[in-house]
Parts: C-alpha cells; sequence; structure tokens
C-alpha cells in the first residue's frame, strides 16, 4: 500500500486526525490577535462548528479555479466581481503573514506561526 503523502501524515498527526470546517460566504474579513475571522454563513448548517471554528487557530480552504474565476458562477459580471473580491481577500490574508501551500485543486493559507 502506498504511503500518505508527507503533508497528510503531517496534517492528521497535528490534528489528531480531527478536521472541524465550517462553510462561509467569505465576503469580509477582520482580524482579531493576529487572527482571520471571516464573515458567517447566513444560513450555516451546523452553528456549533462555526463557533469552534473561530475559538481555534484555524486557516483557509479555497478552490483554485474559484479564486481565478470567481466559484460557483456563470460567466460573466457575477464571476469577475466574485474573483476580484475573493483576491482582495486572499491578499489580505497574505499581507498579515498568512502562508500559502498548493494541495490538488486547493489553495490552503495557514495561520502565520
Amino acid at each position: 500500500m502506498p504511503s500518505a503523502p508527507d503533508w497528510r501524515r503531517s496534517f492528521t498527526f497535528d490534528t489528531d486526525e480531527r478536521i472541524v470546517a465550517a462553510q462561509n460566504k467569505f465576503t469580509e474579513l477582520r482580524f482579531e490577535g493576529g487572527q482571520a475571522v471571516a464573515s458567517r454563513h447566513p444560513f450555516i448548517r451546523y452553528p456549533p462548528f462555526e463557533t469552534d471554528v473561530e475559538d481555534a487557530r484555524h486557516g483557509f480552504v479555497f478552490f483554485r479555479e474559484s479564486i481565478a474565476r470567481g466559484a460557483d458562477r456563470s460567466p460573466g459580471k457575477p464571476a469577475r466581481e466574485r474573483a476580484e473580491q475573493l483576491q482582495r481577500l486572499v491578499a489580505e490574508l497574505r499581507g498579515h503573514g498568512y502562508r500559502e501551500a498548493t494541495v490538488g485543486p486547493f489553495e490552503v493559507f495557514a495561520p502565520p506561526p
């Protein structure tokens, strides 16, 4: 059986194989104590996860395609506007020292050490 990539072994070890995620619209970003906090999703499926994520040291995961082309929007002005919005928010993460890694179709942003 092939071994897991180094990033996966490290990630699952560091998190004790527990990953909690929360969906959000990512329309706004604020920083509290060096930690980025994204705007909340208006219709969150399981609110306790949102609070768990906000309260813990957390990162962000995006589809690269979303950053480049505006996510699930049809081509045109709304997609361009969403792509520009995501690019501005990603630039804020970078500007605050978030570390970026490409993993398959994703861009992962880890908080500063």
